[in-house]
């Protein structure tokens, strides 16, 4: 009992007694029960941290400690607590001044994972636009990922409009299915950031000119928001009627 009293004032001395604690980027309290409260800031989420304390001037450190408050998932924020009682980890007392390390491991911003999109968007050549809809199934493996679009294009020719083709002006010799395949590689730049790029292929299966297959590519950008994903697309491609067209996908998904 006698010992216990006398680590326990020697405990107490130590913690004042310990310059470098403001230095690491946390505070060190004592809480009238004699444990230590430790208080850190949190610049991004964080997966776990851990208390680390050391009896001889930083050369060895024992740990991790036993711990309660924000330890595990811990949100982006301001003051976050973590308690240590030393009677825990060793009943027996600590002898020596007390150095302390904690060790934080942030959670990784580039997750991996499989996502879904829906890209609307058009096509525009010499006389023609045409408007469709794209799917896109891809896998992030942290800051490089894959993406598989597969679509079609649909709308007037040789001097009709989309809008013609639908309803205002219709003439059948004038419907240009263009069903599309592309494969992309991302790359993310920053945690809610990444840029885009595909290659594929742009079937024309027109009765006006006959069709034909043609390359395709596109180039653009994305944005994440928690789960949340929106994209625009810039698209060129070859065009057995006009020689070239171009346009634009924007899209929607998630993040799963």
């Amino acid at each position: 009992m006698i010992m216990n009293f006398k680590h326990a004032i020697l405990f107490l001395l130590c913690l004042f007694a310990t310059p470098h604690i403001s230095a690491q980027d946390f505070t060190v309290n004592k809480t009238n029960d004699n444990k230590v409260e430790i208080t850190y800031n949190a610049k991004r989420k964080l997966k776990k941290v851990e208390l680390y304390v050391s009896t001889d001037g930083g050369q060895d450190y024992q740990g991790p400690l036993t711990i309660k408050g924000d330890r595990y998932d811990i949100p982006k924020g301001k003051n976050k607590k973590i308690i240590w009682d030393p009677s825990v980890d060793n009943p027996r007392g600590y002898d020596g001044y007390f150095r302390f390390r904690l060790d934080r491991q942030y959670e990784n911003p580039y997750k991996k994972g499989f996502f879904v999109m829906l890209n609307p968007g058009f096509v525009n050549g010499s006389g023609y636009t045409c408007g469709g809809i794209n799917g896109t199934f891809g896998y992030m493996f942290g800051r490089a990922g894959l993406s598989l679009s597969l679509g079609s294009y649909c709308g007037g020719e040789e001097g009709y409009t989309f809008a013609n083709y639908m309803g205002w002006s219709y003439n059948e010799t004038c419907f240009a299915p263009r069903f599309n395949f592309q494969v992309g590689a991302i790359y993310k730049v920053a945690p809610k950031f990444a840029l885009k790029a595909g290659i594929g292929l742009l079937t024309d299966k027109s009765s006006v000119d006959g069709g034909g297959i043609n390359p395709l590519g596109s180039i653009g950008f994305m944005l994440q928001f928690n789960h949340f994903l929106f994209s625009t697309d810039g698209i060129f491609a070859g065009d057995s009627g006009a020689g070239f067209c171009g346009g634009l996908n924007f899209g929607v998904g998630y993040a799963f």
